[in-house]
């Protein structure tokens, strides 16, 4: 998951040769949706990103890697970053420094925020657009003028379905906007989800990035990681 494209292609890249199965949120799933010829609404992803994401579909095909893409999106029609509603581009522009770790959503962006307000934050601010929950397929996608903000509900079933066939468990960016209450609960399911895998089915889970510790503390109520949260089982 998360907001920078090319810094999670990279990641992506790398997964490929490591891992089995691969889920993909945040605003890479959009560049994936749109590589195989999902409708993806105003998410505007760069022609580059959606040739990269089509040639790391390649590699997975090559390398037997199940690639899972959302099948659902919760999507607005009003643009929203990690601070609230915004009239310009949800991309970072090329050149810009990027968060180390950020993480954001499927369709917008948020990431590492200094000025971090702790629990204040985590119930997010207000969305003042219409948001709808999508199916995606090859029939269906995300309507015109909406973006995709987070993973729907059948997306999440999904997910779980990966997580349960699991050993070991690699997890870096939100699924979500994790800033705007309306677009939490993808990432929050799948927090839930991680915990149960490591707590009791003593699965090795490791959350990876800056964001995504700080959101994974929101959900969990542990505010002090500063590392891999979970770590253990059997790798």
């Amino acid at each position: 998951g998360g907001g920078a494209l090319p810094t999670r292609v990279k990641l992506i890249d790398n997964l490929l040769d490591l891992v089995d199965e691969l889920v993909v949120g945040g605003l890479p799933a959009m560049a994936f949706l749109a590589a195989c010829g999902r409708k993806i609404g105003a998410s505007d992803v760069p022609a580059p990103m959606v040739a990269v994401a089509r040639r790391l579909m390649a590699k997975a095909n090559e390398r037997g890697v199940k690639v899972h893409l959302p099948i659902d999106v919760n999507c607005g029609d009003v643009l929203i970053d990690a601070k609230g509603t915004v009239g310009g581009a949800m991309f970072e522009v090329e050149g810009e420094e990027e968060e180390e770790e950020g993480g954001d959503a499927a369709g917008a962006g948020g990431g590492d925020d200094d000025d971090d307000e702790g629990n204040d934050e985590a119930g997010g601010y207000d969305y003042d657009g219409e948001a709808n929950e999508v199916e995606v397929s090859a029939t269906a996608g995300l309507p015109d003028g909406t973006h995709g903000f987070d993973i729907g509900s059948n997306t999440c079933e999904q997910v779980k379905e990966v997580i349960e066939r699991a050993q070991t468990i690699v997890w870096s960016g939100l699924f979500g906007v994790c800033e705007c209450g309306s677009f939490q609960g993808g990432t929050r399911d799948v927090v839930d989800m991680l915990v149960a895998a490591h707590d009791e089915q003593e699965k090795a889970v490791f959350a990876l990035g800056g964001s995504t510790l700080k959101w994974m503390g929101h959900f969990t109520g542990n505010e002090d990681a500063d590392g891999p949260l979970l770590g253990g089982g059997e790798s």
